[in-house]
């Protein structure tokens, strides 16, 4: 059962990365953040090699705490491979996947 606590925070993550990167710089991917949705996922338009999701689990993390992942999706034979991996708040969040979108590739297994 999805908490409300997991949903408001796939909210708030989903709102604040239309604000600082512009929703033509993302792609969701899956259901979009709404009612039930614990998790999302994305794509960004600078960086295509990579597929970036979180999770609330459930809303069993604090408010505005995700389980963040960045994996390569693309044909290449580090399809699948994990480039980050770490439970982060709202804005450190938001400032890694800036900093995605600028052309940098950050590593991080947390």
């Amino acid at each position: 059962m999805v908490c409300a606590r997991g949903e408001e925070s796939v909210r708030r993550l989903a709102e604040a990365l239309v604000a600082r990167l512009g929703a033509n710089s993302i792609r969701w991917v899956g259901p979009p953040a709404g009612a039930g949705i614990d998790a999302i996922g994305w794509r960004l338009l600078n960086a295509p090699r990579f597929l970036f999701s979180v999770s609330t689990h459930a809303g069993q993390l604090p408010a505005d705490q995700y389980d963040f992942q960045v994996s390569v999706a693309d044909n290449s034979l580090e399809n699948g491979e994990i480039t980050f991996l770490d439970t982060l708040d709202l804005e450190s969040l938001c400032q890694i996947v800036e900093r995605f979108e600028a052309g940098e590739v950050v590593e991080r297994f947390g």
